[in-house]
């Protein structure tokens, strides 16, 4: 049962972490958002991941206290860090918008809580659109990791999942 873009796809606070296929195929903007839980010190792992083999992927993951998102659109790649992660044991609004694809510039763009966090602006090589792979969602995460929607198209931050939407 593949999830349809847009949906809340996994609440994997009940699981270590959970692998999804999901199908992207055909898509180039997206926007991918959860809800995490980082731990007061040494936040390490990865939030969620798309790795199809020999196609566009992408990762958020965070490491030395900051948000690293990596973009592979299929030669050279966009990569993007945030300041350092909230680590109150709080849970917080996490998103990742890529955009770009036709216009031969991609901007990939990080939120906390509804702010922009940082950008990225770079021309690259987009050789494909996006296709169908396996969504992976907290491999390796030390804190937690719930509501996470995988959304074909760019996300304004108000219309982010909103707090009721954490599980």
């Amino acid at each position: 049962n593949t999830p349809k873009p847009g949906e809340v796809i996994v609440r994997p606070e009940a699981k270590p972490a959970e692998s999804i296929a999901l199908d992207l195929a055909g898509k180039t903007d997206l926007t991918v958002e959860c809800f995490a839980k980082f731990p007061k010190e040494g936040a390490a792992g990865e939030l969620f991941a798309f790795t199809p083999e020999g196609a566009p992927q992408f990762q958020l993951a965070v490491a030395d206290g900051v948000l690293k998102a990596k973009v592979v659109p299929g030669t050279g790649g966009l990569n993007v860090e945030t300041a350092a992660v909230p680590t109150d044991g709080a849970w917080h609004h996490v998103a990742m918008v890529v955009d770009g694809y036709a216009a031969g510039t991609s901007r990939v763009r990080l939120y906390v809580d509804g702010v922009r966090s940082a950008t990225h602006v770079e021309r690259v090589n987009w050789t494909v659109p996006f296709t169908a792979g396996t969504f992976e969602v907290g491999r390796g995460f030390n804190g937690k990791v719930s509501s996470v929607r995988v959304t074909t198209g760019v996300v304004a931050p108000a219309d982010f999942l909103s707090e009721r939407m954490k599980s």
